[in-house]
């Protein structure tokens, strides 16, 4: 299973949600079944680390960031991964413009996979607020990690 995460430049949302993924994972013991990524939407950060906020916060939780850089979405993303989640319902919108028939994944909201009455991840790059994007964040991965692993069995 080959995940990948999206949102706009790929340096708070998507990063912080592939760092926290990758870590429950490998709790799991998954982390050769279960392969996973970001990207965002637009290039405006190619090659960039994550932003300062989500580096720290995913510090302060013991969650590694290592080797993280800002890629963008690109067409074959759609047949090399499984599965695309969308941060928002314009990051949905870019990746389903991109989809036709031929593509094997399967792109859903991340909120899709929440408990919560929210839809879109707030981006912390205009909110500020790192604490609720990761607390959403792992609230979210780990209904989509259970849901994977139903899946699968």
């Amino acid at each position: 299973m080959k995940v990948l995460f999206v949102c706009l430049g790929n340096i708070c949302r998507s990063p912080m949600a592939e760092a926290i993924f990758k870590n429950m994972v490998a709790e799991k013991g998954l982390s050769r079944d279960i392969f996973v990524s970001s990207c965002g939407t637009a290039g405006y950060h190619i090659g960039k680390p994550p932003h300062d906020g989500t580096r720290d916060i995913l510090k302060s939780h013991g969650i590694s960031h290592d080797g993280m850089q800002a890629s963008k979405l690109e067409k074959r993303h759609l047949k090399e991964y499984d599965a695309l989640i969308a941060m928002d319902e314009a990051n949905f919108a870019d990746i389903m413009r991109l989809k036709d028939d031929s593509d094997t994944a399967w792109v859903r909201l991340l909120s899709d996979f929440s408990k919560g009455d929210w839809v879109s991840v707030p981006d912390p790059w205009y909110t500020g607020d790192f604490e609720q994007t990761y607390a959403l964040l792992t609230e979210s991965c780990e209904m989509l990690l259970k849901y994977i692993m139903e899946k699968s069995e």
